[in-house]
């Protein structure tokens, strides 16, 4: 299994959110910005609570929040603010580019080098986490 290039999560949410390894698919650029990247995630996110039914949400684009901030070439700082997307149209995650109505901000969230740097990671979840 490959390690995952860092960790999400966010703590802007009513309900928990369990921390997601993060592997790096590829660059995407919107209408405004050109430096996002298509993340894959594990866990997936239920798609249930996005209207997708039985659909889970297992890729991402995300950019990060803050003008001095960067994703590209590399993430310029730990832990890295970031909008978080999921795709509506799912041919973007082909061909690298998207407009407005493609994607749907879900959420703000943060990045993590290391599961161990994500905060309020208690040990059980270190212990049964295989990252």
């Amino acid at each position: 299994m490959k390690k995952p290039d860092f960790f999400l999560t966010t703590f802007e949410l009513k309900e928990r959110f369990e921390p997601r390894a993060c592997y790096v698919y590829g660059q995407i650029r919107g209408s405004v910005r050109e430096d996002g990247l298509i993340i894959g995630i594990k866990p997936v996110l239920v798609g249930q609570h996005y209207g997708l039914g039985e659909k889970d949400v297992n890729r991402l684009i995300i950019f990060s929040r803050f003008s001095d901030d960067t994703l590209l070439p590399k993430v310029s700082k730990w832990p890295m603010h970031v909008y978080v997307f999921r795709p509506i149209n799912e041919n973007i995650l082909v061909s690298g580019k998207f407009e407005d109505t493609d994607v749907q901000m879900i959420f703000w969230g943060e990045l993590y080098l290391s599961i161990d740097d994500v905060p309020g990671i208690q040990k059980t979840f270190r212990k049964t986490n295989p990252y």
